[in-house]
């Protein structure tokens, strides 16, 4: 959600020419880990941000070696779009909210012990401030002295490791699906093998 935002955001101003390709996907994503940030608290940030004066605007430099000055605080919006589905004219739960359901389901005595281990993992992640607001947000909805953050330095590459650790277990050949069990069962066929 992240990328595709600020993709279009960038492609909207009427200045700023990024083509669809591979070369743009690669400037959005390096925007995406240089420049956007997670705001602990949005709304001020915001604020103080249309008090400012042009002058104090961070130049971008784009692929083609032009520079722009994003006419909104892109910085600070792309991190938003991960807590704030509205801007995104979502009208869905944030994931935050997921993980609170996940605690509350967890059962009485692995709740407190989920809430000291959140883990993150993925690329968005690893946005400078998204920990620190994910704690903020949780310690929102539930006891905010059990909720503890990890940000393992390596995250972005967890999915793979995740399937590169279960591609060794003795147990993958038995998981894996083939296309005809797939088309023949849909989508129950993973429940039954993996589960």
């Amino acid at each position: 959600a992240v990328d595709d935002w600020l993709a279009h955001t960038l492609r909207a101003d009427e200045h700023v020419h990024i083509p669809s390709n591979g070369a743009a996907d690669d400037f959005v994503k390096l925007a995406k880990f240089e420049r956007v940030r997670v705001a602990m608290d949005f709304e001020k940030e915001y604020v103080e941000w249309t008090l400012r004066a042009p002058d104090d605007e961070k130049r971008w430099t784009l692929p083609d070696g032009k520079s722009l000055v994003p006419g909104r605080p892109v910085e600070v919006m792309a991190g938003e779009v991960m807590f704030n589905h509205a801007i995104l004219g979502l009208d869905v739960p944030e994931f935050y909210h997921g993980v609170c359901s996940s605690v509350a389901n967890a059962g009485e005595g692995l709740g407190g012990t989920l809430l000291r281990n959140v883990l993150l993992a993925g690329g968005n992640t690893m946005i400078p401030g998204y920990g620190e607001r994910l704690k903020k947000e949780l310690g929102r909805m539930l006891p905010k002295d059990q909720v503890n953050v990890i940000s393992p330095c390596n995250r972005i590459y967890s999915a793979w490791t995740g399937g590169s650790i279960v591609s060794q277990l003795s147990t993958f050949k038995k998981m894996c699906i083939s296309r005809e069990e797939y088309d023949e069962t849909g989508p129950e066929v993973v429940n039954r093998k993996c589960l």
